[in-house]
């Protein structure tokens, strides 16, 4: 999963070519919520690599992930529905 900034603490989110997430202030959770909707598997792990990069940014497993938001600089619990494949 790769990144692409849109404006100061929105970005874009991209699976190769694919767009994910467009603004997002929160890249890596809401991939996380776009892909298991799309019906991947929430066992498997996402990583985040800022464009250009070589090197992982973050990473974790899709249904954690997917129960993430961000509070201030904080992970936080998400508290909106939690998407199902579909």
């Amino acid at each position: 999963m790769g990144g692409g900034k849109v404006h100061r603490d929105e970005f874009n989110t991209y699976l190769g070519d694919r767009l994910l997430c467009s603004s997002s202030r929160t890249p890596i959770v809401d991939a996380a919520r776009a892909l298991i909707a799309a019906g991947q598997d929430p066992e498997a792990t996402l990583v985040m690599r800022r464009r250009g990069s070589n090197h992982d940014a973050l990473w974790a497993k899709l249904g954690y992930a997917a129960t993430l938001t961000v509070s201030g600089t904080q992970f936080a619990l998400f508290k909106g529905e939690l998407p199902t494949a579909s």
